[in-house]
C-alpha cells in the first residue's frame, strides 16, 4: 500500500489556458487515453488534448494537439461552469460533466458525434478506468451546512451499474483518480476538522469502504490527484 501511495502527486486544479480558466485532459495519461495515437490520414490522430473554457453561451469543450495546433471547438454551451473532461483509454470518446440536458455526465465521440447523457444529477471530475469498462466520479448535493454529501461513485460507460464506493458520514470525498493498474482509486477527503484536505485510497478487490486509508493532511482546499507510473 505504501508504495502505491508514494506514487501519488497532488496538483492544483487551477489551470490557465489563453488567459481563461479551463480543465484539461491529455491522451496517454492515467485515465486519459491511448498511448501514441492514430496514423495515416486520420484527422483525429494529432488530437491529444481536451479541455473546457467559457464561451458566449456557457462553457465549451475544445480539442487540440499537444503543441497547441489544430485547436477546434468540439461542443458549444454544454456546461454552466467549469467542466473536467477525460479521454477513454482508446482515445475515441470523452466523458465530461455538463448541463446539455440537465446536470449530469455525458459521453461524446472524439469528433463531436453521438453526444449521450449517461448519468443524471450531481457529477464532477470523471476519470476513466485504464481498462475502459468503468468511470469514477464524485457527486454531491451540498447544503450550506454541508449535511448532504454523495461521495465517490462508479458506473459503466453506458450508464449502468451505478455503485457508490465512498460516502463516510462527516467528511467530503472528491476528485477520484484511478491507479494505472485499475485496482485502486485515490481521492481527496475533508473531515471538516479544520486540518485541511487529505488523501484516501480505496482498493476495489473487496468492494468495501474498509479498504480506505487516510494518508496525509493538506492546507490546500481544492486539489486533484495524479498517479505516476
Amino acid at each position: 500500500m505504501q508504495g502505491r501511495i508514494n506514487q501519488l502527486t497532488c496538483i492544483l486544479t487551477l489551470l490557465v489556458v489563453v488567459a481563461a480558466p479551463s480543465a484539461l485532459a491529455a491522451k496517454g495519461g492515467n485515465g486519459g487515453g491511448k498511448p501514441g495515437g492514430g496514423g495515416g490520414d486520420d484527422p483525429l490522430a494529432a488530437i491529444d488534448i481536451v479541455y473546457s473554457k467559457p464561451g458566449s453561451s456557457g462553457w465549451d469543450l475544445w480539442v487540440a494537439a499537444s503543441d497547441g495546433s489544430r485547436e477546434s471547438l468540439l461542443l458549444a454551451g454544454v456546461g454552466d461552469g467549469q467542466m473536467t473532461p477525460a479521454w477513454s483509454p482508446d482515445g475515441t470518446r470523452i466523458v465530461f460533466n455538463g448541463t446539455v440536458n440537465g446536470e449530469g455526465l455525458y459521453l461524446v465521440d472524439a469528433n463531436g458525434a453521438n453526444l449521450t447523457k449517461v448519468h443524471a444529477g450531481s457529477a464532477r471530475s470523471p476519470d476513466w478506468s485504464p481498462d475502459g469498462p468503468t468511470i469514477a466520479f464524485h457527486a454531491w448535493d451540498a447544503t450550506e451546512d454541508q449535511s448532504d454529501r454523495k461521495g465517490v461513485w462508479l458506473l459503466a460507460p453506458d450508464g449502468s451499474g451505478l455503485t457508490q464506493v465512498a460516502d463516510q458520514a462527516g467528511r467530503w470525498e472528491m476528485y477520484p483518480k484511478w491507479s494505472p493498474d485499475g485496482t485502486q482509486l485515490a481521492f481527496t477527503v475533508d473531515d471538516f476538522s479544520g486540518g485541511g484536505w487529505g488523501v484516501a485510497v480505496y482498493t476495489l478487490a473487496e468492494g468495501t469502504e474498509d479498504s480506505i486509508t487516510d494518508v496525509v493532511g493538506s492546507p490546500i482546499r481544492d486539489h486533484v490527484l495524479e498517479y505516476t507510473v
